[in-house]
């Protein structure tokens, strides 16, 4: 069991739990980013900087495909923005709809926003959040660059991904092959009784049988 709570954790204490899933199926599993990973967040670093430390979030990529974003649940036009400290970002491709109009980056619509512009700062940041950021991807961009993170490993908040793991239910548990935490096979319900902050969580696709 890890003891270590949040600020105090470490990325070195965070426990790591290895997915080993069905072969082809991570794109399956790119909705639990919905939730949000963490990312460190450095001082002054703006959301353009910060994602560029992401694989394959090219600054072509930015341009072309991530056409909604909110910061701190506000919309923002540009990527250039800073991040302020324990802020939470969520990127989405465009959007369909009136709603999707107002809130694409740079739109025409946008003067329809009822607030413009993010605030620079938030108040009463928790002590665990400072120094982080949350980056929560939507639809088309989940897809297209949750299969990478999650290949690699992300860093999520336990009870979302116990959440997430909840909500899918049989048809999802059916793809899981193994679970892994810290190089130990447990079981589903030792993951689900795991009291611990966060969880590096990384997925293995299993080698197809010849």
């Amino acid at each position: 069991m890890v003891t270590c709570q949040p600020p105090s954790c470490t990325p070195e204490q965070i426990p790591t739990l290895e997915l080993v899933i069905e072969p082809g199926t991570t794109i399956r599993f790119t909705s639990m980013l919905q939730s949000g990973f963490i990312v460190k967040l450095k001082p002054g670093q703006t959301i353009r900087q910060l994602l560029r430390t992401l694989p394959n979030f090219t600054d072509s990529y930015l341009q072309e495909r991530i056409q909604t974003i909110f910061l701190n649940s506000i919309p923002a036009d540009s990527v250039d923005l800073e991040l302020p400290d324990g802020a939470i970002l969520a990127l989405s491709a465009a959007m369909p709809g009136l709603a999707g109009a107002i809130f694409r980056r740079g739109g025409r619509h946008r003067t329809l926003r009822s607030q413009p512009e993010p605030p620079i700062s938030t108040p009463e940041i928790r002590p665990e959040n400072r120094g982080r950021c949350t980056v929560k991807l939507f639809n088309h961009i989940a897809r297209e660059r949750g299969e990478t993170l999650l290949s690699r490993g992300v860093i999520l908040r336990k009870p979302a991904l116990q959440g997430f793991l909840d909500r899918q239910g049989e048809q999802l548990e059916a793809m899981i092959r193994q679970r892994i935490l810290d190089g130990n096979s447990i079981t589903r319900g030792d993951l689900a009784r795991q009291q611990i902050p966060l969880i590096r969580v990384q997925t293995r696709e299993e080698q197809a049988s010849k």
